[in-house]
């Protein structure tokens, strides 16, 4: 059985945990979409971010926090943006980000809006360190298609 199978079986089957004194995590900003990423002995927990000035979901850039005891975080600010990809809308849809570590470079992988179309893309950027800066890798969409896509996630078989 797949090591990472086993590990979600057994959290699966955890019985739930009781909430603890600082729950949660991030009380500074409003955060969403929370995907963390263990490298080197630190848990990077990159987020979505709403704009404390919106009425609504207003997301122009995704967040980074990393820990090294899961109790006491840093706060590394913003390691992307919608500017990251300047074929982007601009005004929103900084949505849902997933970052993988591979060959010695680091890849969030997001969802984003483009002009004339009410459908997200999925888009890549790459960085040498887990706290970016991260760039745009393909100057336009990794996968685009009619129906849409959000949430991203990677998924590596090496077995």
């Amino acid at each position: 059985m797949n090591l990472g199978l086993f590990a979600g079986l057994i959290m699966a089957a955890a019985p739930p945990a009781k909430a603890q004194v600082g729950a949660p995590v991030i009380q500074t900003r409003f955060t969403a979409d929370p995907a963390p990423m263990v490298h080197d002995g630190v848990v990077y927990l990159y987020t979505s971010h709403d704009e404390d000035d919106a009425s609504g979901f207003k997301m122009l850039d995704w967040q980074l926090y990393s820990s090294t005891d899961m109790v006491n975080w840093t706060d590394r600010g913003t390691v992307a943006s919608l500017k990251t990809f300047p074929w982007a809308v601009q005004t929103n849809d900084a949505w849902a980000p997933q970052v993988i570590a591979r060959n010695g470079k680091f890849y969030p992988y997001v969802p984003i809006s483009v002009p004339g179309s009410p459908k997200n893309v999925i888009a890549v950027a790459v960085a040498d360190k887990p706290e970016g800066p991260f760039t745009d890798v393909l100057g336009k969409p990794l996968i685009a298609a009619h129906d849409g896509f959000i949430d991203p996630t990677v998924w590596i078989y090496d077995d």
